[in-house]
């Protein structure tokens, strides 16, 4: 079995903890996204993070408990890859950056006008800056969670 896959594997196997899968354990997973130390670049790169791993495997379980934590503020390692690392780099922004990884959100859809037009030249520095201000981490929790129950059948009902 080549390394990843065993990899995988193990992820899959901690992931569900005893449990069916299900909320239950990707519920405990989003707990522990503070722990993810890195993120493929791009979806079906390889990537070893356990954390990560568990839930790409269960994302469709996963997707609730992490539009709950694009609101959490608090502080952990960028585990993006460069050149776009940035200090200040929050949970709920890597709730969010695995949601759109994950094809289950747009990303510039979810923001104001204004700073959508920031991002030809700023790129992602633009999101950083808005979702730093006081409110707009709530106001974009609020935004994805809309577009989800706008656009999955049977969520949030």
């Amino acid at each position: 079995m080549s390394g990843w896959k065993f990899v995988l594997m193990v992820a899959c196997l901690w992931c569900v903890g005893g449990e069916a899968y299900g909320a239950s354990a990707t519920t405990g997973l989003c707990a522990k996204l503070h722990e993810i130390r890195s993120v493929p670049l791009r979806e079906g790169w390889p990537e070893t993070d356990p954390v990560y791993l568990a839930i790409s495997v269960n994302r469709q379980a996963a997707r609730t408990c992490l539009l709950e934590r694009i609101g959490d503020a608090t502080l952990m390692p960028d585990p993006r890859s460069e050149p776009t690392k940035v200090d200040g780099f929050v949970v709920g922004d890597l709730a969010f950056f695995l949601l759109v990884g994950f094809e289950m959100l747009p990303f510039e859809d979810l923001l104001p006008p204004e700073v959508r037009q920031q991002f030809p030249e700023r790129g992602v520095f633009a999101y950083f800056e808005w979702v730093g201000k006081p409110g707009n981490r709530r106001r974009l929790q609020r935004a994805a969670e809309d577009w989800t129950r706008g656009h999955v059948r049977g969520w949030g009902e």
